[in-house]
């Protein structure tokens, strides 16, 4: 018997989904000739599901966008979010450039007289929280909704980058609890973020659907950087932290609205986006065991080449893409004295 994932194929217009000549096989029992359906692979033919019940906002506005399919439209707001969260990272450097020529009273005494050791700090500490959920948040992925981990991860980054500007004034140390803080929220995002495709993502578009989410990370250093700079210049070096800020929790209201867990909790998602999502999966998908610390082939990593390759290979990219991030406006600033928006 043919499998389910062999049924969906490429054509020249495109990708289709169910589109299949095979009329013998019984794994999709929606098409079934007995069943009382048509034998041609139609989803005209499919009952309506069951959906579950209606939210109180769905009966004002339904949980759709119109130009997209729902699992597009998580990728695209997870796209956007990882936007938001790479681009908060860009406020500190671009801000730096201001708050050193920042001065106060009659004197005009530097109000931020930082050493070279104090900002090192400040720009490390984000690390600090971010490396310790790495591996936490793929648990916890597991164990709760993972579109509510990463949703209410970028929000609470999102406030916390709105405290910045008042933890700065107060001391660097403070700041530095925040930086933490934030670290620690996001570190949950990229292992919640594939607890997400656990459940949306067809096999033949995880990749595609994956790609879509991810690459808001590096759109976020093309917008962010540039966004930044001007903000700083035109509206003061907290304006950045602001602005990020309100988009971010902007950006959890439609997440929260428009995101489920599973493409079966979803209250309007068509029968036929729902039944190819579910039988490209499989069943086998949902009866997975969740996994634990005990579960877990810990051995197995330690003592496998490929996962050192994949350890040193990211390090290495995350090296040099923060280095850019943190320092590549100061370098040009200092080195070739062009003005903060150039």
């Amino acid at each position: 018997r043919i499998p389910t994932l062999y049924r969906f194929r490429r054509s020249a217009g495109g990708y289709e989904e169910f589109e299949t000549t095979c009329e013998s096989s019984k794994d999709n029992k929606g098409f079934e000739d007995e069943r009382g359906y048509s034998t041609q692979p139609s989803f005209e033919s499919l009952p309506e599901p069951e959906r579950p019940p209606l939210r109180h906002i769905d009966t004002y506005c339904m949980p759709e966008c119109p130009c997209l399919s729902k699992r597009y439209t998580i990728a695209t707001l997870a796209c956007v979010g990882f936007v938001i969260s790479f681009g908060m990272r860009c406020n500190m450097g671009m801000a730096k450039l201001v708050i050193k020529n920042t001065t106060e009273g009659e004197n005009n005494t530097i109000k931020f007289n930082w050493t070279v050791g104090v900002e090192s700090a400040l720009d490390s500490s984000f690390f600090w929280g971010y490396l310790v959920t790495q591996v936490p948040g793929g648990f916890l992925a597991s164990l709760y909704p993972a579109n509510k981990i990463f949703g209410t991860a970028i929000a609470i980054s999102s406030f916390l980058n709105l405290l910045v500007p008042g933890a700065l004034k107060v001391d660097p140390i403070v700041d530095m609890g925040v930086q933490v803080l934030k670290g620690l929220v996001e570190g949950v995002t990229y292992p919640a973020c594939h607890g997400i495709w656990k459940y949306w993502a067809p096999p033949l578009e995880r990749s595609r659907l994956a790609t879509l989410a991810f690459c808001g990370s590096y759109a976020a250093m093309v917008i962010g950087m540039p966004l930044s700079g001007y903000l700083s210049s035109w509206f003061g070096w907290t304006a950045s932290f602001y602005f990020y800020g309100m988009c971010g929790l902007i950006w959890y209201g439609f997440w929260l609205w428009l995101t489920f867990e599973k493409p079966s909790k979803h209250p309007c998602i068509s029968a036929r986006e729902l039944r190819y999502i579910e039988d490209s999966l499989g069943q086998g998908q949902t009866q997975a065991p969740v996994p634990t610390l005990a579960t877990t082939p810990w051995r197995k990593f330690l003592t496998s080449m490929p996962v050192y390759a994949i350890i040193v290979a990211n390090f290495c990219r995350s090296w040099n893409f923060y280095l850019l991030v943190l320092f590549q406006p100061r370098f040009m600033h200092e080195s070739f004295g062009m003005p903060l928006v150039e």
